[in-house]
């Protein structure tokens, strides 16, 4: 059975926790997200940052992540639940409520970046067709 990885607010002082609003964005609606699950059983309990959590989605998946550092908390730590597995559009749904980032799947890259500055809409975020 698969579990859900709980994700601690252990941000600290590097981000609100909140997305206060800003493009709003559903994991759950890119079925590729959905449908692709990582492993956590060799994650000890101790905070990851999360440029620790991207290595080890892009470890186990065909997905490799870009991001500027200098523009999302890399550092900030969270704290995964070791030993359950859990899906990209959960994973990215909960690191997104906590870290003010989101996600855009763009074939088999994934761009990590802070949203846009105007609320609407939820974003789509399948598969961007050339």
């Amino acid at each position: 059975m698969r579990q859900g990885i709980g994700l601690a607010i252990a941000w600290g002082c590097l981000t609100s926790c909140e997305n206060a609003g800003a493009e709003p964005v559903d994991y759950f609606a890119d079925k590729t997200l959905v449908d692709t699950w990582i492993n956590t059983s060799s994650i000890n309990s101790k905070g990851l940052s999360m440029e620790a959590i991207l290595n080890i989605v892009e470890g186990q998946t065909q997905y490799r992540f870009v991001y500027v550092s200098t523009r999302i908390p890399i550092d900030g730590k969270m704290v995964i639940e070791p030993g359950s597995t859990e899906s990209l559009a959960q994973l990215f749904s909960n690191i997104s409520s906590l870290s003010n980032v989101i996600f855009q799947r763009h074939g088999l890259k994934i761009i990590v970046r802070t949203p846009l500055a105007s609320a609407g809409a939820p974003a789509k975020v399948g598969a961007i067709q050339p």
